[in-house]
This record gives C-alpha cells, sequence and structure tokens, in this order.
C-alpha cells in the first residue's frame, strides 16, 4: 500500500522510479554534498539504482521510508524516516532543492512524517543526525522538539556528527 501524506501545502508520497530525474539534482546540490554528503550519483540510471537499493528496498521491508515532498506538481524535497546502520533507533532526515530552503516546507513535512510516524509505527524514539556547522537542520530539529544526545560517528564515515533524539511515546512541545 503506497503512504501518502498531506499538510496546508504539500503532498508526500512514497519515493519511486518516477522521480529519478529530481533524486539526481537533489544528490547533486551543493548543500546536499556539503551537509549529508556526496552519494556518487551522477547519471540517471545511478539515481533509478539509488531510488531501488535505498528507499524502494526499505520501503518494501519496513513499510515506510523517504517520501518525496511535492509542492502542486513539482517536486521540493524529501523527508522521511531511515534505518541507518550504527544507529539504535530510526533516523528522520529532509533534503529539499536550494531555492525552497528556509520556507518552513521542511517543518511542515517533518511534522507530517512525525504524525505519521505516531500513527502508523511502533517506533517510541526517533533520532536525528546533522553536521554541527548544518545551523538550519539543527535548528529545525530542536524546534521539531529532537534533544542533544552526543556527538558520534556512523560507521565508516569521518565526519563527526550531532545525535539528537525524540522520543514519540511523549508529548513534545513544538516550538
Amino acid at each position: 500500500m503506497a503512504n501518502l501524506l498531506r499538510t496546508e501545502r504539500l503532498i508526500l508520497r512514497d519515493t519511486n522510479l518516477t522521480d529519478a530525474e529530481y533524486v539526481l539534482e537533489l544528490l547533486n546540490t551543493e548543500e546536499y554534498i556539503r551537509y549529508i554528503g556526496n552519494r556518487g550519483v551522477t547519471t540517471l540510471k545511478q539515481a533509478e539504482e539509488y531510488i531501488k537499493t535505498k528507499s524502494l528496498a526499505q520501503l518494501e521491508e519496513m513499510g515506510f521510508g523517504n517520501f518525496t515532498v511535492l509542492l502542486g506538481e513539482k517536486r521540493i524535497g524529501n523527508c522521511g524516516v531511515f534505518i541507518r546502520d550504527g544507529m539504535e533507533h530510526p533516523d528522520l532526515g529532509f533534503a529539499f532543492l536550494p531555492q525552497y530552503q528556509n520556507r518552513g516546507y521542511g517543518f511542515e513535512a517533518s511534522l507530517s512524517v512525525l504524525d505519521f510516524v505516531r500513527n502508523n509505527t511502533k517506533i517510541k524514539i526517533l533520532q536525528a543526525i546533522t553536521l554541527p556547522t548544518n545551523l538550519p537542520s539543527v535548528c529545525l530539529l530542536n524546534k521539531l522538539g529532537f534533544k542533544y544526545i552526543r556527538k558520534f560517528f556512523l560507521p565508516g564515515d569521518p565526519e563527526e556528527l550531532l545525535l539528537l533524539e525524540l522520543r514519540l511515546d511523549q508529548k513534545t512541545q513544538v516550538r
């Protein structure tokens, strides 16, 4: 069954192969490479393979994963919950094309994903990771109610990250 979420301004739907051109664009933006990492996806075929192995595989296994965020018909970002090696709990992640950043779309999409997780999964703790230098993401995660836990490293990643956490079984105050 496909997941579809709606907010006042946005539609969030499971990422699929029709998103390959958009995924190729997103993964190669300067901000994505700087703050999330270079995924080595430089062709449409590689973008399709990335979607198959990352988004579709987790969706099939877990029933949730990456949502493509749409503003009308335009793909503007991604927001979802990911299972990552080296993390004790699932991870909330988001990324938006540069021209759609700092407009509240990340907050709106993330709130929708958090509601989805609370109402459709058994996840009690959601984590998030970000580079300490990615201040917009740190601020967004704090606004969503995530609390700083510690600095840490993902396996095989040389960059020190911030680990934040949100307990879904408790009422949190969104700021």
